[in-house]
């Protein structure tokens, strides 16, 4: 039996799903059987984010229904290249996973064979109808750099095209291919852009600083994060234009979650978020809360001209 990720084939899917691996149903498959997509989802985003999952073999089933779901837009958004990493991980889990039993007949032979081909046909329907450049990303972003949200867009900033994605954070004439340094993120929140102005006592040679602002969770270290602990810290990642490149120069802890985080912001972010060029050209920035949190965004030459 081949299982699909189509709408129109959704119990052959589940069949899938319960054999051979998943004796009785989880709780994700609960959640996802009574429609409930949105808990589905934070329960499988939270098994196939585990450190070291595909490594360890797993049942298959979790990348399955995922993939689907992305797929889909089933209690996710729709994202066909996180749909597609996801897929091509299942038929990575089925080559390394050996019989369960000793293949000794022509017909365990025949059974083991069927189900490599079905786990690689159920990555091509969820990869085929990608761009190129989009299968490439999706195969970079494999086993755990999934980025899940983490939109493939060009923003203007400042008088540059700037090219966001899971491949990195480049000027927008970069080939897709030389993108740069994998965003290697369990789930994005929020990218946008952000212009701060020259203040009227700066030096005569400080230009306004043009800036990318990307807000993602991502899993924590299990030595840092016990049984039961906290899972996921929410950073805040800052790029700056600058000249031909766009360095990232702060990479500051927000907040932490012992669960899959809800995708979005504070609704407050913005009005306890402050920024402050000084005459030099340097920001200090601010988040108000408890406690508050403060830094700089510092020039990368404070010599003058």
């Amino acid at each position: 039996m081949v299982c699909s990720a189509s709408p129109t084939r959704v119990l052959p899917l589940v069949a899938c799903l319960l054999l051979p691996a998943v004796a009785s149903a989880q709780e994700w498959l609960d959640a996802y059987q009574a429609h409930d997509y949105v808990k589905a989802s934070a329960l499988l985003h939270d098994v196939v984010t585990e450190p070291d999952y595909l490594l360890r073999a797993p049942d298959p089933g979790p990348l399955r229904l995922l993939a689907h779901l992305y797929g889909e837009g089933l209690g996710v958004p729709r994202d066909p290249i996180a749909a597609c990493a996801l897929a091509e991980d299942v038929d990575f889990v089925a080559v390394i996973t050996p019989p369960k039993k000793p293949a000794q007949t022509l017909e365990d032979f025949v059974a083991y064979e069927a189900g490599l081909k079905e786990a690689h046909d159920f990555a091509e329907d969820h990869c085929r109808s990608l761009s190129a450049a989009d299968r490439l990303t999706a195969s970079r972003t494999r086993g755990g750099c999934y980025s899940f949200g983490m939109p493939e867009q060009i923003l203007t900033v400042g008088t540059e095209a700037v090219r966001i994605g899971r491949s990195g954070i480049t000027l927008g004439h970069t080939p897709r291919n030389d993108a740069g340094s994998l965003m290697c993120l369990t789930v994005v929140a929020g990218v946008r852009s952000r212009t701060i102005d020259v203040p009227e006592d700066a030096a005569t040679w400080v230009k306004p600083r043009h800036f990318i602002e990307l807000f993602a969770w991502r899993r924590i270290d299990p030595i840092r994060a016990p049984a039961g602990a906290v899972k996921y810290g929410l950073v805040w990642q800052v790029f700056e234009v600058r000249g031909r490149e766009v360095p990232m120069i702060a990479d500051q802890a927000l907040w932490e979650s012992p669960s899959w985080p809800a995708p979005g912001l504070p609704d407050d972010l913005d009005g306890r978020l402050t920024f402050e060029m000084v005459r030099s050209g340097h920001v200090r920035w601010r988040i108000e809360g408890a406690p508050p949190m403060r830094g700089w965004l510092m020039l990368p030459d404070t010599k003058r001209p």
